[in-house]
């Protein structure tokens, strides 16, 4: 075998594992994100009771709030750095950056579990498993939120 050939073989071996890791973080997300079994009959009536109106009114506040969390490091960042900058003052100058982000981390992920561990109204399952639900519905009994009148916000 040439070196040519012995080039162009890895190539086609470099490709051809990219194609499959992007082909299995497709399906990752495909599966984590969309794909739901469709719920049972009694998670569709009870999708319409005064509980469920209570729950997700719960359950979208605490999601906007955390979502909201990412934007807001642009406000937070440079003022927390300042406040550490004064407090760890003959210190290192990245320490200053490490303790604000980890505090921003700390907080994130204390409101990403606060919307993670809330229990479904209908099945008492933990309702979901991630922050990023694009589709608010029960990860165990497939109870989702249905708009009624009431429900404009």
């Amino acid at each position: 075998m040439s070196l040519q050939d012995w080039e162009v073989s890895r190539v086609l071996i470099g490709t051809a594992i990219a194609i499959g890791f992007f082909v299995c973080a497709a399906l990752y997300f495909y599966y984590t994100f969309f794909y739901k079994e469709s719920p049972d009959p009694e998670a569709l009536l009870a999708s319409q009771s005064e509980a469920s109106e209570a729950f997700w009114k719960e359950a979208r506040k605490r999601r906007r709030i955390a979502l909201l969390m990412f934007p807001c490091w642009l406000i937070a960042g440079p003022f927390l750095v300042w406040v550490y900058s004064a407090v760890f003052f003959a210190v290192d100058p990245l320490i200053p950056m490490i303790a604000s982000l980890a505090t921003y981390m700390v907080f994130l992920i204390w409101l990403g579990s606060r919307f993670t561990s809330m229990r479904c109204f209908h099945c008492g399952e933990k309702a979901f498993d991630n922050l990023l639900v694009f589709k608010l519905r029960c990860q165990h009994c497939g109870v989702s939120f249905k708009r009624t009148e009431k429900s404009n916000t």
